[in-house]
Protein backbone atom coordinates (compact mmCIF):
# COMPACT_ATOMS: atom_id res chain seq x y z
CA UNK A 1 0.00 0.00 0.00
CA UNK A 2 1.06 3.48 -0.47
CA UNK A 3 1.23 5.96 2.31
CA UNK A 4 -0.51 9.31 2.27
CA UNK A 5 2.90 10.81 2.44
CA UNK A 6 3.74 8.89 -0.79
CA UNK A 7 5.87 5.69 1.45
CA UNK A 8 5.76 2.02 0.85
CA UNK A 9 3.55 0.11 3.16
CA UNK A 10 4.94 -3.08 4.14
CA UNK A 11 3.79 -5.90 6.65
CA UNK A 12 6.65 -5.50 8.49
CA UNK A 13 5.47 -1.58 9.56
CA UNK A 14 2.86 -3.25 11.77
CA UNK A 15 5.45 -5.56 13.72
CA UNK A 16 6.20 -4.52 17.31
CA UNK A 17 2.77 -3.81 19.00
CA UNK A 18 -1.16 -4.29 18.54
CA UNK A 19 -2.24 -2.57 15.99
CA UNK A 20 -6.28 -1.25 14.91
CA UNK A 21 -6.37 -1.57 11.19
CA UNK A 22 -9.24 0.79 9.90
CA UNK A 23 -10.90 0.69 6.58
CA UNK A 24 -12.52 3.86 5.63
CA UNK A 25 -12.57 6.77 2.59
CA UNK A 26 -11.79 10.44 3.22
CA UNK A 27 -15.31 11.58 3.94
CA UNK A 28 -15.93 9.70 6.95
CA UNK A 29 -15.13 11.07 9.74
CA UNK A 30 -15.74 9.44 12.82
CA UNK A 31 -11.50 9.57 13.64
CA UNK A 32 -12.79 11.18 17.07
CA UNK A 33 -13.38 7.78 18.72
CA UNK A 34 -10.30 6.01 17.39
CA UNK A 35 -8.17 8.71 18.79
CA UNK A 36 -10.23 9.20 22.15
CA UNK A 37 -9.55 5.59 22.82
CA UNK A 38 -5.87 6.26 21.46
CA UNK A 39 -5.22 9.33 23.77
CA UNK A 40 -7.10 7.47 27.19
CA UNK A 41 -4.36 4.76 26.53
CA UNK A 42 -1.73 7.03 26.62
CA UNK A 43 -0.60 6.86 22.77
CA UNK A 44 1.77 4.03 23.26
CA UNK A 45 -1.25 0.72 23.40
CA UNK A 46 -1.41 0.14 19.87
CA UNK A 47 -0.52 2.03 16.49
CA UNK A 48 -3.49 2.66 13.90
CA UNK A 49 -3.61 1.77 10.39
CA UNK A 50 -6.30 3.95 8.31
CA UNK A 51 -6.52 2.09 5.11
CA UNK A 52 -8.57 3.98 2.87
CA UNK A 53 -10.25 1.94 0.06
CA UNK A 54 -11.82 4.16 -2.62
CA UNK A 55 -9.47 3.52 -5.79
CA UNK A 56 -10.91 7.03 -6.91
CA UNK A 57 -9.64 9.56 -3.80
CA UNK A 58 -6.69 11.62 -5.18
CA UNK A 59 -3.51 10.89 -2.70
CA UNK A 60 -4.51 14.61 -1.80
CA UNK A 61 -7.43 13.45 -0.25
CA UNK A 62 -5.82 10.96 2.48
CA UNK A 63 -3.12 13.65 2.87
CA UNK A 64 -5.94 16.21 4.38
CA UNK A 65 -8.15 13.53 6.15
CA UNK A 66 -4.73 13.04 8.02
CA UNK A 67 -3.98 16.46 8.63
CA UNK A 68 -7.48 17.44 9.88
CA UNK A 69 -8.72 14.15 11.86
CA UNK A 70 -5.73 11.86 12.43
CA UNK A 71 -3.30 11.34 15.52
CA UNK A 72 0.08 12.59 14.18
CA UNK A 73 1.44 9.06 14.74
CA UNK A 74 -1.05 7.05 12.80
CA UNK A 75 -0.25 5.73 9.51
CA UNK A 76 -3.01 6.27 6.66
CA UNK A 77 -2.72 4.60 3.50
CA UNK A 78 -4.26 3.92 0.29
CA UNK A 79 -5.05 0.05 -0.61
CA UNK A 80 -3.98 0.12 -4.07
CA UNK A 81 -6.00 -2.43 -6.36
CA UNK A 82 -8.18 -2.68 -3.20
CA UNK A 83 -5.72 -5.80 -2.52
CA UNK A 84 -5.91 -5.90 1.71
CA UNK A 85 -9.76 -5.52 2.10
CA UNK A 86 -10.18 -8.29 -0.76
CA UNK A 87 -7.66 -10.94 1.68
CA UNK A 88 -9.50 -9.66 4.59
CA UNK A 89 -12.83 -10.30 3.10
CA UNK A 90 -14.20 -6.38 3.83
CA UNK A 91 -18.02 -6.22 3.69
CA UNK A 92 -18.25 -2.87 5.03
CA UNK A 93 -16.67 0.24 5.56
CA UNK A 94 -15.88 1.81 8.73
CA UNK A 95 -14.54 -1.71 10.05
CA UNK A 96 -11.62 -2.06 12.35
CA UNK A 97 -10.03 -4.85 13.47
CA UNK A 98 -7.02 -5.45 16.40
CA UNK A 99 -4.41 -7.36 15.50
CA UNK A 100 -2.06 -8.63 17.97
CA UNK A 101 1.58 -7.89 15.78
CA UNK A 102 3.28 -8.13 18.77
CA UNK A 103 3.40 -12.17 18.90
CA UNK A 104 6.66 -13.47 16.94
CA UNK A 105 5.59 -15.54 13.82
CA UNK A 106 6.49 -19.46 14.72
Amino acid sequence: MTEADGRTLTNDSLKGKPSIVWFSTSYCVRAALISRLDDELGGEAFDVLVVFVDPNEPMSALTSWRGEFANEDWTVALDDGNELSEKVGLRFLDSKFLLDCSIPES
